[in-house]
């Protein structure tokens, strides 16, 4: 009872620092278009897609660590996800999107972002099937299949809907034959916040001397899989773009 108080007297005393790491509008596609895929649906969350990663330099600072270990006490992902309107290269037929995002960690051995972007693609392990395994669709039954928990440890598993804010194949201006906008079931936009620290990520990070990247943690992984709400892949365009999203890792730590 005692060494608790003590404890978290000393918690209360420890001096709180912050980070940020944030990724301004990169685009998601559909998982058949595999290239895009694999490049910007799937990522580690201390990094973003592409590799940009958290670093803690040391230093005196408000940001900054002063040894080689750090106890993170807050960790909030937040993210905004938008249509991808129209752009003849990247999405000819705007479409309302159904989306799911899945956070999860990998079973095995190899838990590298390789592992994890080939097993949420479309030949990969992700989903259970029956007595075997299969891979992303890239459609609305990608919503409700069975995770395979062989091989994935799902945090968090949701869905959510974005449409686009208005799209009209009409000639002149008319409205055409396909009309779509935002309505009461698909927003124009989605805010989502995740609280890492209780979906799993590890606490105490640690440093090596020439490096400002943490390491001696497991990697917590993102999926984001939007789906056509009509039902069929989404694939106009061989670098096909479904979303935009933007998002910010803040982070909390203190010197331990």
């Amino acid at each position: 009872m005692i060494r608790s108080l003590i404890r978290r007297e000393i918690a209360r005393s420890e001096e709180k620092k912050t980070i940020e790491l944030t990724t301004n509008a990169f685009y998601l596609a559909n998982a058949v278009n595999t290239t895009g895929f694999a490049a910007n649906n799937v990522w580690e969350l201390t990094n973003s897609p592409g590799g940009s990663g958290v670093q803690i330099t040391q230093g005196t600072g408000a940001s900054n660590r002063i040894g080689n270990q750090v106890t993170i006490t807050k960790a909030l992902l937040k993210m905004v996800l938008l249509p991808y309107n129209y752009v003849a290269t990247y999405n000819t037929v705007p479409q309302p999107q159904d989306v799911r995002i899945i956070i999860f960690r990998l079973k095995g051995i190899d838990k590298s972002l390789a592992a994890a972007q080939s097993v949420f693609s479309t030949t990969g392990s992700c989903f259970q099937s029956n007595n075997t395994s299969a891979g992303l669709g890239g459609d609305i039954v990608d919503m409700v299949r069975t995770i395979n928990k062989d091989v994935v440890q799902v945090m968090s598993d949701q869905i959510v809907k974005v449409g686009a804010q208005i799209y009209n194949d009409g000639a002149s201006g008319g409205i055409g034959p396909t009309f779509w906008g935002s309505n009461n079931d698909y927003s124009y936009n989605q805010l989502l916040r995740f609280d890492l620290l209780r979906l799993g990520l590890t606490r105490k990070w640690q440093f090596n001397d020439t490096s400002n990247t943490p390491y001696g943690y497991e990697p917590l992984y993102c999926v984001i899989d939007p789906v056509s709400a009509t039902g069929a892949a989404h694939s106009n365009t061989t670098n096909g773009r479904s979303l935009l999203a933007t998002y910010q890792l803040e982070i909390e730590f203190t010197d331990a």
